[in-house]
Order: C-alpha cells, then structure tokens, then sequence
C-alpha cells in the first residue's frame, strides 16, 4: 500500500480504498458472482469501482446511482487514505459479475465420476485462497458424492517459485495421492526442466509426511 500511495502522490492521482461488496448489496441481497471463492468478493467490489471511474469519466452518469457524495471521508483506512463509496450497481454490472468466468481460476468440471477442481495459485496470498475455497466446495461436494471419496492432487510449478512452501500450505486439502508434472514441454536435458522429480519427490515427502514411499506418488 505505500508503494500505491508515494505513486499516486507522484503522478497526482487520488487514491481510494474499495468497500466491503456488502455495502453495495440491494435490499439485503446477496450479489451472485459467477467466480467462487470467498476471496472474488474483494475482487468484485474492485471491478465494480473500475467500472464506475470509467463510467464518470466519460460522463455517462446515467448508468450507475451514487450518493452525494462520492466519497466518504470518515471511512478511512489507517487514517490515510478514504474509502470509495459504494453505489447500486446497474443490471449490466449485476449480469457481468453473475456470468464472469476465469478458466483455471477457483474452477470445477464435472467429467463422469470425476470432479476436477481447477486454480492457478502460485504466491502464498492466492494459495491460501485455494485452499479455503477447495476445502469449502470439495466438503460440500463429497456430502453428494454417494460413495468413497478420493482426492489427489496435480500439482505444477513454474519459474523460481519455492515449491516447497506452496506444497506445505496445501496439507490441510488431506490429499490421498500426488501427482507431479515438471515443466517438460520438449525433449531437454533434465537441469534446464525446472525441477527435477527428485526435487519435487523430496519437497513432497518433507511438507506431506503423512504419504509414506508406500504411498502411491506418481511423477510425470
């Protein structure tokens, strides 16, 4: 947040923080996102004052309803910076925030008697809201499924990302097996694939002790 505040000075822009998506709920209704996850929410309610900046400063004024103000001074966060008022969102941003969709982010497909539960987290922040939101939607699902239930893991990593920390934040999810795929999309010498399956082997057995070598671990 510093780094935003000394840019905004810099190039005297006014910089606001976003409210909660609560407070722009109609009627005490809850807005129905097309994205799950918790975490969409705060996302949202940025997307929205996105959509209202663009909207005023091309003057179209007629499409959203504000308040008197368009700011509220008293909220402020650390005494710093104020808050965004909120506003009632129009039906086309009410049917975009519905329909939205991110393949690959916070994503479930159905195929058969597989449910394959999709994201791409690679930083702590987003890996900690996967697994929030997967152990959410998994525990809901499993409650249906009618039968025993299995959860493996398919877990890939690319560039200097510390695979290690990321697998350890994923202990919660009780996966039952693990499936690792290196960054091998061509014939290379092993050293230029990212990690290698030792590697991925050794992060594995240190963050997920539970999985013995008698446990099933396939790497690709």
């Amino acid at each position: 947040m510093t780094v935003l505040m000394e840019r905004a000075k810099e190039i005297g822009c006014e910089l606001h923080v976003c409210p909660e998506l609560e407070e722009y709920e109609f009627k005490g209704e809850r807005l129905k996102l097309g994205l799950a996850g918790e975490h969409q929410r705060s996302n949202a309610t940025l997307a929205l004052q996105l959509c209202r900046s663009w909207l005023q400063r091309r003057g179209f004024y007629d499409f959203i309803s504000l308040p008197e103000k368009d700011v509220a001074p008293h909220m402020l966060l650390n005494n710093r910076l104020p808050q965004a008022s909120a506003f009632q969102p129009s039906s086309a941003m009410l049917e975009g925030l519905q329909n939205a969709e991110w393949a690959g982010r916070t994503q479930t497909l159905r195929r058969g008697h597989v449910t394959y539960y999709l994201d791409g987290a690679h930083t702590t922040r987003s890996m900690l809201a996967c697994v929030h939101w997967f152990r959410e939607t998994a525990a809901r699902d499993e409650k249906t499924a009618g039968g025993p239930v299995v959860r493996v893991l398919l877990f890939n990593a690319t560039g200097e990302r510390d695979s290690a920390a990321l697998l350890k934040l994923l202990v919660p999810c009780q996966f039952d097996f693990a499936v690792f795929c290196p960054n091998i999309t061509e014939a290379v010498p092993s050293n230029n694939a990212g990690m290698s399956s030792s590697q991925l082997y050794s992060s594995y057995g240190k963050v997920m002790p539970h999985l013995t070598r008698s446990s099933p671990v396939l790497i690709l």
